[in-house]
C-alpha cells in the first residue's frame, strides 16, 4: 500500500513539472522564438507528441488559435485531482473523479472571466485590429458578448454592458456549478468515498 502513495506523489510531481512545461512552451511560441534554441527545442519535443495526440483526436481551435496546450493542462489538472488522489488515498474515485471536474471547470470558468476583463480592458485603448493579442482576445469573448448582446438590451448609451454581464453569469456558474461538484466530492470523502 505505501508503494502507492509513493507513486501517487511521484506521480503529482511530474505531472505538476510537465503542466510548467506546457504552459512555458505555450508562452514562447507567441513570441516567434528562435528554433534553434536549446531550451526551444526542448519545450518543442516535450510537448509536441502529446500536442497533436490531442489534435487529432480533439481539434481545439477557434479563428485561428490553437487552445490544444489549454485543453492539455485541464487533462494533467484532471489527472492530478483524480487519478493521483484515488492512489494516494486507496479509493475515493468516484469522489475523487467530482472533484476533478470541479477544478478544471473552476479553472476554465476563472480563465475565461479574466480574459473577459483584460479584453475588456484593452478595449478602451482601442488596439490595432491586427495586433495577435487583440485578434486572439476578440476571438475567444466576441462569440459570448454577441449572445448576450442578441438575448438583451445591454447598452447604455455608448456603454456596453455585455462584459458586466458574463462575468456575473461566469460567477454564478462557477458557484453553482463547479463549487457543487467540488463540494459533494469533499461530502463523499468525509463520509467514506467509493
Amino acid at each position: 500500500m505505501y508503494s502507492l502513495v509513493s507513486i501517487g506523489r511521484a506521480l503529482h510531481f511530474l505531472i505538476n513539472i510537465y503542466i510548467w512545461i506546457v504552459i512555458a512552451g505555450a508562452l514562447i511560441t507567441w513570441v516567434s522564438p528562435d528554433p534553434f534554441n536549446p531550451l526551444v527545442r526542448f519545450l518543442k519535443s516535450a510537448t509536441d507528441p502529446v500536442f497533436r495526440i490531442v489534435r487529432k483526436n480533439v481539434p481545439w481551435s477557434l479563428g485561428g488559435v490553437d487552445f490544444t496546450p489549454i485543453v492539455v493542462i485541464a487533462i494533467l489538472v484532471f489527472l492530478d485531482v483524480a487519478l493521483v488522489n484515488s492512489l494516494i488515498e486507496y479509493g475515493n474515485v468516484i469522489a475523487n473523479i467530482l472533484l476533478g471536474v470541479g477544478q478544471v471547470l473552476y479553472i476554465f470558468f476563472n480563465l475565461y472571466m479574466w480574459i473577459i476583463i483584460i479584453s475588456v480592458i484593452i478595449s478602451w485603448v482601442t488596439p490595432n485590429p491586427y495586433n495577435p493579442i487583440a485578434r486572439f482576445l476578440y476571438t475567444l469573448t466576441e462569440p459570448v458578448l454577441a449572445k448576450l448582446r442578441t438575448l438583451f438590451p445591454l447598452r447604455a448609451g455608448r456603454l456596453d454592458l455585455s462584459p458586466a454581464v458574463a462575468i456575473v453569469v461566469i460567477i454564478i456558474l462557477n458557484w453553482v456549478v463547479s463549487r457543487s461538484l467540488i463540494e459533494t466530492g469533499l461530502r463523499m470523502k468525509i463520509q467514506g468515498g467509493f
